[in-house]
């Protein structure tokens, strides 16, 4: 289960609709100009907020990071089935040793993938976020944490 994002008068009960909702709150708050082109996903799953940045960016790139194989081969089928295949490149990896050059991200969000990084401070994912991100970039993160140790 996802979280979604309500607001009135949506139907608390259709959770697609609160899903994409989410999606494009995470967007909006990348604060992208017109010369921002590169996006990373960290934790992309199956890649439904790729494809929603994608159809709101399609001049942008987006490449999104999991370490779950299965997950990319059914996001490439689903994303070549929305056509969006050419927007979004999808690796396989691990998000605290990213394969991205230092300072090359534009914008970096993570939905519902951090809280399964090691260590309740989250250091190795956060220090990651820091070394791909352009100087006065934004991350955006959409997750829940437990606050104390179990």
């Amino acid at each position: 289960m996802h979280f979604g994002y309500y607001e009135f008068p949506m139907n608390p009960f259709s959770r697609e609709p609160m899903l994409d909702n989410m999606n494009q709150k995470v967007i909006d708050n990348l604060g992208l100009s017109d010369k921002d082109n590169l996006v990373y996903d960290l934790g992309c799953g199956m890649a439904a907020p790729c494809r929603s940045f994608a159809r709101r960016y399609p001049a942008k790139k987006i490449k999104g990071v999991t370490i779950v194989e299965w997950q990319i081969q059914k996001a490439a089928e689903l994303n070549k089935a929305a056509g969006l295949d050419k927007n979004i490149e999808l690796i396989l990896g691990d998000y605290t040793k990213l394969p991205f050059e230092n300072n090359s991200a534009d914008g970096v969000y993570a939905l519902e993938s951090c809280c399964h990084c090691e260590g309740l401070g989250k250091d190795a994912f956060i220090r990651e976020i820091i070394r791909v991100l352009k100087p006065g970039k934004r991350f955006v993160i959409v997750d829940c944490f437990i606050k104390r140790k179990q």
